[in-house]
């Protein structure tokens, strides 16, 4: 109960009084679509096995900080908190828009949300600026990250680059274990400490993933999945921000307040800002590099570049919410149903 309360007094009050201004224009991807160009043309319908994976948020970690000290801090909070608070809505005349997924393709079927209930996968009334912004996001990707990330695969040898990565997985450790305990994940929560334990200590401040070893592997949570889990918060519109990527409103919610959560926000002497900076950035090029063939391929078969992100992302966050289990909740009665 007390859990609940607390979810529902972060999240629903920061994130549901806007929601209900928002009308839903519910697009559903037909099978899996092939790409041509970045300006949305449409063709022929090609099946496509997609697979979802961390390159769908990019640069999802904006912890950085522009001022030192406890300015730095509160306007970060300050700046998520506003965002949040802007009403978006669809123009005057606008209909919906709905394609009905093709029975042969489960891919692109509307997917359950969190509490359970069919929700359409595509919820998309932003569509048109979060078109403008996916363009800048994939310019700034060709002239910056990807580039970034051949150097620093060049330069960086591949037992190097593993060990960045778990040292930045090792510092996720904090937000991971307060969402854990916030859905009521005890064990979830227990193999996060026992992992943070054992690799900040025998694994050289997560160097090494000492804990996968052993048999504790690692698993994400944040603050839009415990929203989600605890059943009474949508995801609402789908949104792309600039260098962050794809989100929607409850991710967004979720990414402020994990931002309270991890104690490396409240560190301060003279050096919390490069840290937060350098942390952000070298997280941003460690996850491009680890998906620069997978994205290129993605990239190089759809037609609607943009339309097979949305849709890999809603598939992601999904599976990350379930914890990879699948729902039972859509399933009908067979109490009654007579056998005989």
């Amino acid at each position: 109960m007390l859990r609940r309360k607390l979810i529902k007094g972060i999240g629903k009050a920061i994130f549901n009084l806007h929601i209900h201004h928002c009308s839903d224009r519910v697009t559903s991807v037909v099978g899996t679509t092939a790409r041509v160009g970045r300006n949305g043309e449409r063709g022929v319908v090609r099946e496509q096995t997609v697979t979802s994976g961390p390159w769908t948020r990019l640069g999802r970690h904006g912890r950085g900080a522009r001022d030192p000290g406890h300015r730095t801090r509160a306007r970060l909070l300050a700046l998520g908190f506003s965002i949040l608070t802007l009403s978006f809505a669809p123009a005057a005349g606008e209909t919906a828009d709905t394609v009905v997924p093709a029975a042969s393709d489960p891919a692109s079927a509307p997917a359950a949300n969190g509490n359970g209930t069919a929700h359409a996968q595509n919820s998309d009334p932003l569509e048109g600026i979060n078109r403008a912004i996916f363009a800048l996001d994939m310019d700034l990707d060709d002239a910056l990250f990807k580039p970034s990330a051949y150097v620093y695969r060049w330069v960086v040898p591949k037992p190097g680059r593993k060990g960045i990565r778990n040292i930045l997985n090792n510092l996720d450790s904090p937000v991971i274990f307060a969402n854990d305990i916030l859905q009521g994940e005890w064990s979830r929560a227990g193999t996060t400490t026992a992992r943070f334990g054992l690799n900040s200590t025998l694994g050289l401040l997560g160097l090494f993933d000492v804990a996968k070893a052993i048999g504790l592997p690692r698993h994400d949570e944040d603050f839009g999945q415990t929203l989600a889990a605890d059943g009474d918060v949508g995801a609402g519109p789908y949104l792309v921000l600039p260098i962050l990527g794809p989100t929607n409103f409850r991710d967004l919610t979720g990414k402020v307040i994990d931002l309270a959560f991890d104690p490396l926000t409240w560190m301060g002497g003279s050096n919390a800002q490069t840290f937060a900076i350098s942390r952000f950035v070298l997280d941003a090029i460690s996850e491009r590099e680890a998906n620069i063939e997978t994205f290129d391929e993605i990239e190089r078969t759809s037609i609607d570049l943009y339309s097979q992100v949305r849709s890999i992302y809603n598939q992601h966050r999904n599976a990350q919410i379930k914890n990879g289990r699948d729902s039972t909740k859509d399933l009908p009665d067979l109490s009654n149903l007579d056998l005989e």
